[in-house]
Formats: C-alpha cells, structure tokens, sequence
C-alpha cells in the first residue's frame, strides 16, 4: 500500500494508492513523501524524494544547421529538402540528410569552429548550458549519438588528447522517420581535462556500431538557465551560420526529471519509491551518542528513514530499526536533488533473506523523479580506489585483469552447461572500450569461443559501489554477464561464499536486465534473491551502451541501471 504526498501548490493527476504517480509540480519544488507499508509483511517504511524544478533553459547560439560547412564525414553527407516541412518539431525548409558508414565503427561528422569562450565550455560541463539537436532517424530506440568537443591541432593524437568533452543523447521509444524530435544531450565526461581549447565539434551517431541508418538533423543548439546573448568574439558560430534566432523557445525543463522522450517543456513529473533520499552533507549530531550502532543518533521523527551512530560517531542509515527509537540524539542531512534524464528503475535487496524479493518498478509515463543514491553507510567515497577506462591497446594483465581460459574443466561448462571456449584473443582494447567477442568457432573441443576476464588479487573490496557501461549483444544463446565472485571461499564452495551478479541478461529477453545474489548450501540446496528490470517495450540493451551498477554495504545491497 502507498500513501504520497506532495509539495502544496502541486498536484497528484494519478497513481494515489500506486507504486507509481503522475504529478503536476508546475513551478514548485519541494519533497515527494510516500508511506509503503504491507500488512502481509509486516513492513512499514517512508522515503523522501527531493524534487527541485528549475527555470527554464533559454536559446544562446546556433553550432550547427544545414548552412553549415563540414571539414569532413566519414559517411554520405548532403543537405536536402524537409520531408515533413509542417511537423511543428522543425519547420524548417532544409535540413541535413547524413547515411552512416556501415563499414566504420566510429563514423563521424566534424565541423570547425572559432574558439569557444571559456565560460560557455564550463556552463555545458556543469550542465548549466544543454545541447538540443532536432532529429528525424531511422535508428532503433536505445540508439546513442554523442558530440565530442575538441582541439583540431591535436586530433592526430592518440584518443583521449585533444577531446574537451563529450555529451550524449539516447533516441527515445517512439521515435521514427515519420516525426520530428528534439534530443537533449547530457554532460558524459571530459576525455582530456587538461585540454582547454575548442575549435571543432564532432557529431557521431552510433559510436561503435557497424550500422548504417539515415538520419536527419537540424539545429543544433545550445540552451542556457540564464540566457545571455553571446558575443561576437566568444559566439560558438560557424563563420558561415546565419544569426536569426529559432522560432521555438523552451519554457523549462525540471533538473530532476528523466524522459522517455527528452522535451524542453515537461508537464507532469511521475516519481517511483525506490529508494531513500541520498545525504549531500553531514551535519553534526545533536544529543549525546550513548553507544555504537545501532544505539545512537536518529531522525527523531514517526515513521521515517531512520539514522545511526557508527563506533566514531557518524552518522549511519539503517532500514530496519523499530519504533520507539531508542536514541538520545539526532541526525540530520541536508539532501539534494537527483541526477537527471534517467527513467526510475532500481531494485534495492537485504542480504539474505529467505524468500526471493522484487520491489514494485512501474513503468514510467511522462517525466520522472526518483531519488539519488541511498545513503547506506552514509559515506561518500572521497574517490575512485579502482577504475579502468581502456585507454590502450591492450588490457592490463600486470595491474588489473588476469584471463580465464578453457572450458571450466574439471567443472565443465563452467556449472551453466556453456558451450564456448574462453581464450585471450576475443579481447580487445582499443578506442577506449573493452570488446569481448563470442565466435563460432571450433576450439577445445568446443564450437564456440569467447572471452572471460576477473580481477582477482588485484582488485578486492569488501563493500563499494561497482559500476560499468556496457553494451550487450543480442542474441538467442548469447549470456554476457558483470558480476563478483568472493577473492576466497571462507564459507565453502559456490554458492556458500555467495556472489553478486550486477548484469545478466539471456538473449531471448534483449530487454531485461537480472540483478541476483546467490547463496546458501551446495547445490542444489543453493538460494538466490533478486529481480529484473525490463526497458521500455520495444529497446534492447543491445541499442545502446547502459551503466550497470551495485551498491554494496553491511546488510544491503541496491542495484542502479542508467543512475537509478
């Protein structure tokens, strides 16, 4: 049962008594409350969704149309007429028509620019300045397109030197060749932070695909909070662009909101109870700490997500403290406002439990809010203590990877009953990926071959977050796969020293992610708790790249696709 309330001055249009509710926020920011409780149970909790609307982005300057020069394409480039001159999404008469080169992974579009002004480089980092592209494609939903900023002097060196930043949108569910649609491109990283000058922009549909679709686009914009009007000598212009403004203006766009169909003017917010509230500050504890957690400091409020003291008196969250509360004191956190552009799917699980669990998920309809990390431990990691961003040409076998080759003999098939063989030559780094391949070939013993790599003895953690961008085939038969495995089986053998699994998906559900942990005796006495996420109907995973991740602290593990 779900109980909301919202902030005064905004309105419930459905979803009162659901997992799920469509709000009409309007221009009014505040909390989102809802009160969960299951009498079957026994289990009453509530969460806090901050929801902060901000003032709308407003146009600054014209990159890019169909007047525009390009240096070079790696596929067909030509500007031709609007097919749908009266869609209202872009009545304009011309528009570029631009076919992908099939035969190269990383096609791309590049344009020179004059030098861009500082300030402008950092409001689109900082999100305070958006790129809006208007586009009519062929391409699946899922499918991404990135535009990179970058130093023309330095585009003959090796990625990332050179490369500014990178923003990304991804072509929503519903999107087609018969409609026009504005995409709004997300801050993705800066390759080279130390680089400072921009003098070209590059426009590349479909990184790392071998696809070949039309696509049209038109416009290509940058929008700020606050706008202001750019000068001659700092304007982002192509020399030949013309200077008129575009007729549409955005009228605003909430920060937290994550769209099925990025639009500069949503109209109702929907939020799903997934998670509690994250801390973006720890305040000091008021009262007096009489002991370690879970016997010290608290919220001291009815029915809220409840706080402790850890042994060196911070602050810590804890799920399943009972009332009365038996605290002298309180904690408080100043929260913050979500990330945006993702759609609410996240699954939180205790370890263990003795039943398979599954939170409500609730399919997303207009824009959506759901709340940021939850505050686990209270602790916000000062930095990255592990990362690989495949930067060479090879994988790094000395400090972080080590290769598992065969077929898993003397437990063949691995224990799944797998029909490759692994070896270290279906894995290549190169262009900043990782890319396993799975073959049809015989090896081994085996008609197929892939690649299977671990971090074991160079990369161990106890607790953490666990994160990785993936994009994954598709493809009956096909089972990629991100998980953990214990560095030493203390407990016994799998599945009694347990594992995680972060991403699993069977190739007969291109659109379903499992998150599972597995425990318990020997098989097949072994248990497992968990659930999946399924995407919006019609988008595979194999569209486009998805961050897979897991949050893993004493007693709780929460699960984020895409941020959420």
């Amino acid at each position: 049962e779900y109980e909301w309330q919202v902030p005064p001055g905004s309105t419930i249009l459905s979803g009162q008594g659901a997992s799920l509710i469509i709000v009409d926020f309007g221009s009014v920011s505040g909390d989102v409350v809802v009160q969960m409780s299951s009498s079957s149970c026994g289990e009453h909790r509530v969460l806090k969704i901050p929801v902060r609307i901000e003032s709308g982005y407003s146009f600054e300057s014209r990159v890019v149309d169909d007047t525009s020069t390009i240096a070079t394409a790696s596929g067909t480039y030509e500007v031709s007429l609007n097919p749908l001159p009266n869609d209202e999404g872009n009545p304009s008469t011309n528009v570029v028509r631009y076919e992908r080169n099939g035969a190269e992974l990383y096609d791309s579009i590049l344009y020179s620019l004059n030098p861009w002004d500082v300030s402008l480089l950092d409001g689109l980092v900082s999100g305070e300045k958006r790129f809006y592209v208007d586009l009519l494609a062929d391409a699946e939903a899922g499918t991404n397109i990135i535009i990179q900023l970058e130093n023309k002097n330095a585009g003959s060196q090796s990625y990332p030197v050179g490369r500014h930043s990178r923003y990304e949108a991804i072509i929503p569910a519903g999107g087609s060749i018969d409609k026009w649609q504005t995409l709004a491109f997300k801050f993705l990283d800066r390759p080279d932070e130390n680089e400072t000058v921009v003098n070209q922009i590059v426009i590349l549909f479909s990184p790392g695909s071998y696809a070949n679709n039309v696509y049209m686009y038109d416009n290509v914009d940058v929008y700020g909070i606050s706008a202001v009007s750019p000068s001659p000598t700092s304007s982002p212009i192509v020399s030949s662009l013309p200077t008129s403004v575009p007729t549409r203006t955005p009228t605003g766009l909430p920060v937290a909101s994550a769209t099925a169909s990025p639009s500069r003017t949503p109209t109702s917010v929907s939020a799903s109870p997934t998670k509690a509230p994250s801390p973006d500050e720890e305040q000091s504890c008021s009262g007096t700490c009489p002991g370690t957690f879970p016997y010290g400091c608290a919220e001291n409020l009815v029915n809220v997500v409840k706080y402790g003291c850890t042994s060196d008196g911070h602050c810590s969250y804890h799920e399943t403290l009972e009332e009365p509360y038996p605290f002298a004191g309180f904690c408080t956190y100043k929260s913050v406002s979500p990330s945006p552009t993702f759609s609410p799917i996240g699954q939180t699980t205790s370890l263990p439990t003795d039943a398979p669990t599954r939170p409500p998920t609730g399919s997303p309809v207009a824009t959506t809010a759901s709340p940021s990390r939850t505050p686990t431990n209270a602790y916000v990691c000062p930095s990255i203590r592990w990362s690989d961003e495949f930067d060479g040409n090879e994988l790094d076998t000395t400090n972080k990877w080590s290769y598992q080759v065969g077929d898993g003999c003397p437990l063949c098939g691995w224990g799944n009953n797998e029909l490759q063989w692994y070896q270290p030559d279906n894995v290549h780094v190169s262009n900043g990926e990782l890319t396993i391949d799975a073959r049809e070939e015989s090896i081994g013993g085996k008609q197929y071959t892939s690649g299977r790599i671990r971090t074991k003895d160079q990369a161990d953690f106890r607790y953490g977050y666990f994160e990785a961008r993936i994009r994954i085939p598709i493809g009956r038969g096909l089972w990629p796969a991100f998980w953990m495995l214990p560095t030493e089986e203390l407990y016994g053998n799998w599945p009694q020293s347990g594992e995680i699994d972060i991403m699993e998906n069977v190739g007969h559900e291109p659109g379903t992610n499992h998150g599972t942990i597995h425990y318990g005796d020997a098989w097949p006495n072994n248990q497992y708790s968990g659930g999946s996420v399924d995407l919006l109907e019609g988008v595979n995973f194999a569209d486009g790249y998805h961050l897979f991740a897991v949050d893993k602290s004493e007693g709780l593990l929460i699960w984020y696709l895409d941020g959420v």
